[in-house]
């Protein structure tokens, strides 16, 4: 899947859990590593930012590295794929 795409379901999720995200996803702290990684990809986002979002820069650009290592954290504290409860 296109890391756009990835983008935007999580951008859906997250409007879609709205002020319930703590309880989606099972506590406070996974809840707010979401909303970085959710303002990272907003700040990385943009017409001036379109070569982020290229299939190169994926491996290069180091947001992307921290888009990674967010996402990881976050995984974990839900518990592994498939375990948000609420979204």
């Amino acid at each position: 899947m296109p890391a756009d795409e990835l983008a935007l379901d999580l951008d859906h999720a997250l409007r879609t859990a709205g002020s319930r995200l703590a309880e989606a996803v099972g506590s406070a702290p996974t809840a707010e590593t979401v909303r970085r990684l959710d303002t990272l990809l907003r700040e990385m986002s943009g017409a001036d930012q379109a070569d982020r979002w290229e299939p190169g820069a994926l491996a290069t650009d180091p947001g992307w590295a921290e888009v990674r290592s967010l996402a990881r954290e976050a995984l974990a504290g839900l518990g592994g794929p498939g375990r948000c409860r609420g979204v």
